[in-house]
């Protein structure tokens, strides 16, 4: 029995040692090609958004913020959520403005951000409703209004 015992210990090392073998040779390539997937993604994006799509713009703008598919750019960033802010995406405003309060890839301006913000917070984009909350909590690029505050956070 405990012959048995030991051959089942000796198994089961065995078997978590090759496993993990394999899980150290295959991640490499499931990165890689997460990496292709996301270089292809971003690709066709900015084709769309060349094209003048305004959601692929959005999503252009997304990718470079994160640095996904493409190096991370905040400028290049803010450029593509003004593009698609001009065609009336309202995410696009919500992250232009959190650039601007942030002072992200443009200098930073509470009064443009506050301006696209409430646009955004208006139209129900919870990003937009947080950080105009926040202005409103800090008097920071308008009074402060702690129930205007609270009205937001709510929201």
């Amino acid at each position: 029995m405990a012959m048995h015992t030991d051959l089942s210990r000796i198994a089961f090392y065995i078997c978590a040692v090759l496993i993990a073998a394999l899980l150290s040779v295959g991640s490499p390539r499931c990165l890689a090609s997460a990496d292709w997937v996301l270089t292809d993604r971003f690709k066709a994006q900015l084709k769309d958004a060349q094209n003048g799509d305004a959601l692929a713009m959005y999503e252009v703008g997304r990718m470079y913020e994160r640095g996904r598919g493409t190096e991370q750019d905040m400028t290049k960033a803010a450029a593509w959520f003004q593009k698609s802010a001009d065609k009336g995406q309202q995410e696009a405003r919500a992250r232009l403005g959190i650039l601007y309060y942030d002072g992200l890839g443009l200098p930073r301006n509470v009064n443009k951000a506050a301006e696209l913000l409430a646009t955004a917070a208006n139209a129900g984009f919870s990003s937009a409703q947080f950080y105009l909350a926040l202005m409103y909590e800090n008097g920071d690029g308008m009074p402060q209004d702690s129930q205007k505050a609270i009205q937001w956070y709510k929201a």
